[in-house]
């Protein structure tokens, strides 16, 4: 991934956008009716982030896709689960 982007588009539904398959990834980071209040970063931000870097790899929503970005989520899960075991790891 070259370029990690916030992005506001008009749709209020659009979450994440992955361009020439991580050229650049955008992310809606905030509330589309509020554009001083963020999304959550776990169950929001850090979501849309694995399903675009998902398309990295396979492009259509598939069973693949749905298969690697499980297994995508699992290993993000395992990472937070022992950063959180440093006392550093505070900002997660």
């Amino acid at each position: 991934m070259k370029h990690l982007q916030e992005f506001c588009p008009k749709n209020g539904g659009l979450l994440g956008l992955n361009v020439n398959r991580g050229a650049a990834i955008k992310i809606r980071l905030r509330q589309p009716h509020d554009r001083n209040s963020f999304y959550p970063y776990e169950e929001h931000i850090l979501g849309t982030m694995v399903h675009e870097l998902t398309h990295m790899v396979e492009g259509s929503h598939s069973s693949r896709f749905y298969k690697l970005m499980d297994e995508l989520h699992d290993e993000v899960d395992r990472d937070i689960s022992g950063m959180r075991s440093y006392p550093s790891a505070s900002f997660i």
